[in-house]
């Protein structure tokens, strides 16, 4: 009995913990991604912002396979296309922030261009992405 009344506070505490545990909310996704001042090296991306505390955008090449970014890693981004970190598979971040739009340059003339737009929540030095 006496073992059983010195890990019962253990096990309380345990159960409390996986009870206050919550669930990762859903966030509202961008939207309305427009694409124009298009030129042989540059174009202008514009959105709508989701609930989420902030977003990266993501602009890969045609060629390139889409990558996700990982949660709690500090990406950083340039709007010169691929000076931003790299995601893998040359997806790189354009935007990182609360903006509406990014201006990237150094584009090769062309080339098909696709967008994605990541939610997070928390800190923008370690985000929870919606993936």
């Amino acid at each position: 009995m006496k073992k059983f009344t010195r890990t019962l506070p253990v096990f309380v505490t345990m159960l409390l913990a996986l009870l206050s545990f919550q669930a990762k909310a859903q966030l509202t996704v961008a939207s309305n991604i427009t694409i124009s001042s298009i030129t042989t090296s540059s174009m202008n991306i514009s959105w709508t912002n989701g609930s989420g505390t902030g977003r990266i955008v993501v602009l890969r090449a045609s060629s390139s396979t889409a990558s996700t970014p990982v949660d709690f890693t500090n990406y950083t981004a340039s709007s010169t296309f691929g000076n931003g970190s790299n995601l893998g598979n040359s997806n790189h971040v354009v935007l990182k922030g609360t903006g509406t739009s990014v201006n990237v340059t150094n584009l090769a003339s062309g080339t098909y261009y696709y967008v994605r737009i990541y939610e997070y929540t928390g800190l923008s030095t370690s985000p929870d992405f919606q993936l």
